[in-house]
């Protein structure tokens, strides 16, 4: 598919960078992808929601635009029949906002399939916005099927529901709380937490201030550096990023400081391993990290005006 931001590259002035250990290198970061193009919105998911972030941040407009006009090309080309998610669709709202009928058409299509059992909650998700949107009670109709399906159980799927249950009436907004809760009651942590259960333990406790996933989110946030990247564990960029994020998170529900340290040394790490290198070995993840770069950087300069979305899709 041919891709708007390719397009775009040309017409996205250089933002004014402000003194940062870590920004510059993302907008540099940003401004590459803008040039080479984005070629799998899944996959890139994070960039665009990043784009609106530094649309924010710097001031410049273009960022924005650049995103939206992913966001139209992707729910026109997108075949529901055959698209495959790799990971919840955050954009949905935004999708609806610059293109109603295909995105209606979408998630219509969406209805004919039965979810996968692991991405119930994603379908589950897009339904919920889409039922927001349009009214259109076919898309209550598709959740309550999908929940009489008996999804597996996961922390993933407790997260989809509770951010569904905020966008349908009731009865449905109590059974879906009622089922993510009995997911939290179900749920038996690992021995080895990672950055990425760790992640799912922050959307839980942000969405339900349930102490356990606090001590989780700082359980999984204590694991050793070396541990953490050492041979044979997943070292790539998206868990950098994903490491990132959840010493910020532990930092900011615990106040302790060696959190906010041990966020900035895995950066500094992510940085020099990542960025600045040839830009096709680098491999998918690039997005998280980058907006785990972002997150750093806003917490490090005390910025509260922007708010950068939580990275937490990785699931």
């Amino acid at each position: 598919m041919f891709c708007a931001l390719h397009l775009c590259a040309a017409e996205v002035p250089k933002a004014p960078v402000p003194k940062s250990p870590h920004l510059p290198v993302v907008y540099s970061e940003v401004d590459a992808w803008l040039e080479r193009g984005v070629t799998n919105a899944q996959q890139d998911q994070n960039l665009l929601r990043l784009l609106y972030t530094l649309s924010e941040l710097s001031g410049k407009s273009a960022y924005r635009q650049a995103a939206d006009e992913e966001l139209k090309l992707f729910v026109a080309h997108a075949a529901p029949a055959t698209h495959e998610f790799s990971r919840p669709w955050l954009l949905w709202d935004r999708c609806f906002e610059l293109a109603p009928e295909a995105s209606k058409r979408f998630a219509v299509g969406l209805l004919r399939r039965e979810p996968p059992a692991a991405q119930a909650g994603f379908y589950i998700r897009a339904w919920a916005v889409a039922y927001a949107h349009t009214k259109d009670e076919q898309f209550l109709k598709g959740i309550e099927t999908a929940l009489d399906r008996s999804p597996a159980a996961s922390l993933s799927f407790a997260i989809d529901c509770d951010g569904a249950a905020h966008r349908v009436p009731e009865p449905l907004t109590s059974r879906l709380r009622l089922l993510a809760a009995r997911q939290d009651e179900g749920f038996a942590p690992p021995q080895k937490l990672t950055a990425q259960l760790g992640m799912m333990c922050v959307a839980r406790y942000d969405n339900t201030g349930k102490p356990a996933y606090r001590e989780l989110v700082l359980r999984a946030a204590d694991t050793d550096l070396h541990a953490m990247f050492a041979e044979g564990e997943d070292t790539s960029a998206a868990a950098f990023g994903q490491a990132i994020s959840l010493q910020v998170a532990a930092w900011r529900h615990s106040a302790n400081p060696e959190y906010f340290e041990r966020a900035r040394k895995i950066a500094d790490l992510a940085v020099e391993k990542f960025l600045g290198t040839n830009p096709a070995a680098r491999g998918a993840g690039m997005d998280t990290l980058a907006l785990a770069l972002v997150e750093l950087h806003l917490q490090i300069l005390h910025i509260t005006a922007v708010r950068c979305p939580q990275n937490t899709i990785d699931r």
